[in-house]
Parts: C-alpha cells; sequence; structure tokens
C-alpha cells in the first residue's frame, strides 16, 4: 500500500503549478517515484514526459 500512498501524494502535489525543473535530478521525490511502477521506470513514459519538458523548457529560452 505504500507505493500507492506516494503515487497519491504525488498526484496531489501536482495539482498545483510548479516551474519545470531543470533536470530530473531537481525532483526532491524522485527516489519515492521512479521504479515504483511501469509508468514510473527510469525509461517509461512519465520519465519521458518530464525530459520532454525539460528539453521543451530549454529550447524555449534559447
Amino acid at each position: 500500500m505504500g507505493q500507492e500512498i506516494v503515487h497519491r501524494w504525488f498526484t496531489e502535489k501536482r495539482k498545483y503549478k510548479t516551474e519545470t525543473p531543470k533536470s530530473i535530478d531537481q525532483i526532491t521525490e524522485k527516489s519515492f517515484i521512479i521504479n515504483s511502477c511501469k509508468l514510473w521506470t527510469e525509461d517509461g513514459p512519465k520519465i519521458k514526459a518530464i525530459k520532454e519538458a525539460i528539453k521543451k523548457k530549454e529550447t524555449d529560452s534559447l
């Protein structure tokens, strides 16, 4: 049940607009969320989406 609690907490936290991090390393919760399920594997869709958002932010700021 711990995994579900972490995912719910992370989802709740994401309701509030936050700035896109400059890297995955800036996500303080990464130790709890990465590799916690198939969606959050290191090469899974959620991490890919975050990496794409980071890349887009870098491109937009140029």
